[in-house]
């Protein structure tokens, strides 16, 4: 999505210039991995990880809801950039960050190397998808559907790392292990 900074504001009715609008969220996403830094350790992964994804679906929701009814809310042009840095402050502080952290906690040493070229194989391999039919897909759903869309996925992403995934912060390998097979 942060290539299409620029032309979500626009089409949101921003009021903010292009240039305003892309500093303004790279500023916040700094801070946002400056929070992550902070709390890693204070907060655990998975509340990290279950509170960002949750927090990024109601921002997308939100960012969904203000594009289904921008005509009516003429008055109100700050919302699209209050959302998309509230989607972006909360998917950099736990989502974005943390997804390699406990990948590399769960994999076993012998084969950790493989497992993380794989995965950021098909992580990149997505984010050219996105990036491609981002367009395409906008035009065809209009942009508050492929925002409902990204908020059900982590509203799903929410509920996997409730239910599934266990806490990893200070665990050796063998006690996260022993809390997955519970």
């Amino acid at each position: 999505m942060m290539n299409y900074t620029n032309k979500i504001f626009a089409e949101a009715g921003s009021t903010l210039t292009e240039s305003t609008s892309s500093i303004i969220v790279a500023f916040v996403m700094m801070i946002a991995n400056f929070l992550a830094m902070v709390l890693v350790d204070r907060a655990g992964r998975k509340l990290l990880m279950t509170a960002s994804a949750f927090a990024t679906s109601l921002s997308l929701i939100s960012m969904g809801l203000y594009d289904s009814f921008k005509q009516s809310l003429t008055e109100h042009r700050w919302i699209p950039i209050a959302a998309f840095s509230m989607i972006i402050l909360f998917s950099s502080i736990g989502m974005l960050p943390l997804t390699f952290v406990i990948l590399s906690e769960l994999i076993p040493k012998k084969i950790k190397n493989i497992i993380i070229l794989l995965a950021l194989e098909c992580l990149w391999g997505l984010a050219f998808a996105l990036v491609s039919f981002f367009p395409i897909l906008t035009a065809t759903f209009g942009t508050s559907m492929c925002m409902f869309f990204l908020a059900t996925c982590c509203m799903l992403g929410a509920l996997f790392y409730l239910m599934v995934l266990p806490e990893t912060k200070g665990k050796t390998y063998e006690e996260i292990i022993q809390a997955l097979a519970k």
